[in-house]
């Protein structure tokens, strides 16, 4: 299904590394992180976003403070001098809650309700949408002070934000937003010109990929054979999950990213979109 079936995750496993430019750079270079449950990426381009210097993909049982020292221990180059700083979590605790209703005590409790406490956790939360949607998620404390610690000019988002404001841009009747992990997938639909979910899945064989998506479109009754299926993230062209993705739905296109990457590069510029958005979208 993903690149990543036969990989046996380690505490900090790598899935794959980009290097078009060799450190040190001129110290006017962007980075951006996305950091969820059980991985992080990177990546640090030129200082007008568009061209790629660096990328990696690492995974673990667990990103927790030990995870994120490593990670940059293995990469020296991210402690140097950046003119911009973009962390995006893609964290899994998370609740969407209208502007008007938001109270920041109770979305902590009702996020701790749903996902349960999970050791010690910061609670941040910022507007997603022009619609007047905020999200408030948990991340561990260790993760998130050690980020502030190492770059205390940094611009934190979650991984919905840019997602939402691109959807909130297109126009159409039925628009699915896909971006696969390893192990989970977001997705965020829209309908009449608005955001209709915002969710990330767990799955594990192209079933339960299936299964969500359909599922979708029947509550918000989509034709899966008319929706526009977009798709991003860890999922390969020659897989059982786009081919059964393929089978269900009549209109999926891979979004890709908006790089400027060596022609040599292996990998498909859909694996890379959502940190290409932290980047573009955060300038």
């Amino acid at each position: 299904m993903s690149i990543i079936a036969a990989i046996q995750r380690s505490d900090l496993e790598k899935l794959f590394h980009i290097l078009t430019h060799v450190p040190p750079w001129h110290g006017d270079e962007i980075l951006a992180f996305r950091i969820g449950d059980r991985y992080c990426s990177f990546a640090v381009t030129n200082s007008t976003g568009i061209e790629l210097y660096e990328l990696a993909y690492h995974t673990g049982d667990e990103v927790n403070g030990n995870f994120m020292s490593r990670l940059l221990s293995v990469y020296p180059e991210l402690s140097g001098s950046f003119i911009k700083v973009f962390i995006n979590y893609d964290s899994s605790r998370n609740l969407l809650i209208p502007d008007r209703f938001f109270n920041e005590k109770d979305s902590g409790e009702l996020i701790k309700t749903l996902h349960g406490a999970n050791g010690r956790m910061t609670l941040i939360n910022g507007p997603v949408s022009e619609e007047g949607i905020r999200i408030a998620y948990k991340v561990p404390e260790e993760v998130h002070q050690g980020m502030l610690s190492k770059y205390p000019e940094a611009v934190f988002s979650h991984g919905y934000k840019f997602k939402m404001e691109s959807m909130s841009e297109v126009k159409g009747s039925g628009i699915i937003r896909t971006d696969f992990d390893t192990e989970s997938f977001s997705v965020i639909v829209s309908g009449n010109d608005r955001i209709l979910l915002a969710q990330t899945f767990p799955y594990s064989i192209p079933d339960d990929v299936i299964y969500y998506l359909l599922k979708i479109c029947s509550v918000y009754a989509m034709s899966p054979k008319e929706v526009s299926l977009s798709i991003s993230g860890l999922i390969e062209k020659r897989s059982s999950l786009y081919h059964e993705l393929y089978q269900y739905f009549g209109n999926v296109s891979f979004k890709n990213a908006e790089w400027a990457i060596n022609e040599d590069n292996e990998y498909p510029l859909h694996f890379f979109t959502s940190l290409n958005e932290v980047i573009r979208c955060g300038l």
